[in-house]
């Protein structure tokens, strides 16, 4: 089981992905830019992308930070 956390703030969009002994698996910092949702899409599919996982791997994301609401995937 892995999880996933996103932060979206204003100057950067941080993402963060762990397994079930919660050791980390991959991270990745994203500038946020005018488009919050972009930006959350980008850190998606750059943290799955190190982390050697697909989105269907992913048990829950959690969202947070002044941008959650536009993160539409989680």
């Amino acid at each position: 089981m892995y999880v996933m956390g996103i932060d979206s703030g204003s100057t950067s969009t941080n993402a963060v992905i762990m397994d079930q002994g919660r050791k980390i698996r991959a991270f990745s910092v994203v500038r946020t830019g005018a488009k919050s949702g972009v930006s959350a899409d980008k850190v998606l599919s750059d943290v799955l992308e190190k982390a050697g996982l697909k989105r269907e791997e992913i048990s829950w994301i959690v969202p947070t930070g002044y941008g959650r609401a536009s993160i539409d995937f989680a």
